[in-house]
């Protein structure tokens, strides 16, 4: 078969979403579409629900194990060597999407000749949801000044020759990788599309990588491989604001709104993450003084 979109889906430890995860693209409108799991060294019982699923549909599903834990960057570069499909797409294991996704955001790539496209979200957590969407048609250099994009590759679709051509992968990182990813296809100029309808369900919860601060000192990784990146491609002294002010979110303001935000006034985490936060940024001013912004 020819594929249209491959959905890469990497996970560890996933065994309370992962059903449900399956469940949704089993049910895409979209019947040309190969998913891809990809298990980062899980020790719970998700490998068991990856291979049941993938004997009950051994048509649409492939599974490879790793060895090894190597994060969820590494997990989605194997995802991308195997992707088939003329799109590629990716769904976080605790998240869901909309049965008509992946055929509007492919049926709206391929009308408009775009290299991505992109459709809005529905952000879940503590039970509470809102919409969180795109707005608007616009090219790469307007993207950046979009503060409702979404950083995340899970509410997007790419073409996969594209990402070949210009030799897009995710960082060896456990955080802010998908920010990585996303930059440097921005930076290159691809035509993109909107669909302005929340169409992908992403949860947040207190398990959430994104909520461990001492996880947050990965994003240097992630960091340091996009300026490798732009000096590769010609493109740091172009994009050099762009960059700082990237820098700046991940490794300064994000972190600080987790420590007052969760830490302070929500409470779900709070002696955690406030005895965390002094490792935290010691090891930031560290990072600081040895690099050049």
């Amino acid at each position: 078969m020819d594929w249209a979109v491959s959905v890469i889906v990497p996970f560890y430890n996933a065994a309370p979403w992962l059903e449900r995860c399956l469940k949704s693209l089993l049910a895409q409108y979209l019947r040309e579409l190969e998913i891809i799991l990809v298990d980062d060294a899980s020790t719970d019982a998700s490998p068991k629900i990856a291979e049941r699923y993938t004997g009950r549909y051994p048509d649409r599903i492939r599974y490879l194990r790793q060895e090894s834990n190597m994060g969820p960057g590494a997990a989605r570069n194997v995802g991308l060597s195997l992707a088939r499909g003329e799109y590629v797409g990716f769904v976080d294991a605790d998240d869901m999407a909309e049965p008509e996704m992946f055929s509007s955001l492919y049926a709206t790539a391929r009308k408009t000749g775009a290299q991505v496209a992109v459709c809005g979200i529905y952000l879940s957590r503590d039970g509470r949801e809102h919409e969180i969407l795109p707005g608007y048609i616009c090219d790469a250099q307007n993207l950046f000044k979009n503060v409702r994009l979404f950083p995340s590759p899970c509410n997007k679709i790419f073409q996969r020759n594209y990402l070949i051509m210009i030799e897009a992968n995710f960082p060896l990182s456990r955080m802010s990788e998908d920010m990585a990813f996303v930059f440097k296809i921005i930076v290159n100029s691809p035509r993109i599309v909107y669909i302005n309808r929340p169409l992908y369900r992403y949860l947040t919860h207190s398990s959430s990588a994104s909520f461990d601060i001492l996880k947050r000192k990965n994003a240097f990784i992630s960091i340091i491989d996009v300026k490798k990146y732009l000096k590769k491609y010609n493109k740091f002294d172009k994009y050099k604001y762009k960059y700082k002010k990237m820098y700046f979110l991940h490794l300064i303001y994000y972190p600080i709104c987790l420590v007052v935000i969760d830490a302070l006034i929500k409470g779900n985490n709070r002696w955690r993450i406030l005895w965390q936060s002094p490792s935290y940024f010691y090891s930031l001013l560290k990072f600081l003084f040895r690099r050049s912004i």
